[in-house]
């Protein structure tokens, strides 16, 4: 009997040790939710976080509303926005985007059943060289390329410039139709979180049809 009262002494102490830790995390939660329009406490030293109040919509107001046509580069396959082309490292990742590249500036059907429109394309081939991208067109290419494609393997990381190139390029190209980056991993800086705030920005950036390469699993950049 004895053992048994100790016992339930101890679940007793236990439970109320749980029950004052849930009462500080509920006071915790009361007062972040105090704060008018939805602001939390200010953390030390920093400034107030405002937390966005969801934007609500009825089902009416959407039936009744008329939305541009989507843009496509290639028809049913890359629409306008940010496209990621994923796959495990040595697939043909690169070999697939600079063949759709090449497809779109040059207007010919791509996979050899889609047909598109042609216009200005940049490849950002941030991961090979002159060399390996002229042997790699002579091999996809039966005549010389369209002057449409224009490839740049050296680019500053966006964050430390490269807003500036996609821009430049784009004002350039008032009638661009793709712009390709080969590989993602390699184009934003490292102080630059990675996922879909990322795919958000370039799109905000560049507001036009975007292909961007990378590996499986090295970052959560599926969008």
């Amino acid at each position: 009997m004895t053992g048994l009262l100790e016992r339930s002494e101890e679940e007793l102490r236990r439970a109320e040790r749980g029950g004052a830790y849930l009462d500080q995390l509920g006071r915790q939660r009361r007062a972040r939710g105090n704060g008018k329009g939805g602001r939390t406490e200010a953390p030390a030293g920093g400034k107030q976080a405002i937390e966005a109040a969801p934007t609500v919509i009825t089902a009416a107001a959407l039936w009744d509303m008329k939305h541009n046509p989507t843009r496509w580069a290639v028809p049913g396959i890359l629409p306008e926005g940010v496209c990621i082309l994923a796959g495990k490292p040595k697939v043909g990742k690169s070999w697939l985007a600079l063949d759709l590249a090449l497809s779109v500036g040059a207007g010919r059907e791509v996979l050899a059943m889609i047909p598109v429109e042609p216009g200005p394309v940049l490849y950002l081939a941030l991961e090979d060289t002159a060399r390996r991208l002229t042997k790699r067109l002579r091999i996809l290419c039966r005549e010389a390329p369209p002057s449409c494609v224009e490839i740049i393997t050296e680019c500053p990381r966006l964050g430390m410039g490269g807003e500036d190139v996609l821009q430049g390029w784009l004002r350039d190209h008032p009638e661009a139709r793709l712009i390709v980056i080969d590989t993602l991993a390699r184009f934003p800086a490292r102080r630059i979180s990675r996922g879909h705030s990322l795919c958000r920005r370039l799109f905000l950036l560049c507001q036009t049809k975007i292909l961007a390469s990378d590996h499986v699993g090295k970052y959560n950049v599926m969008c």
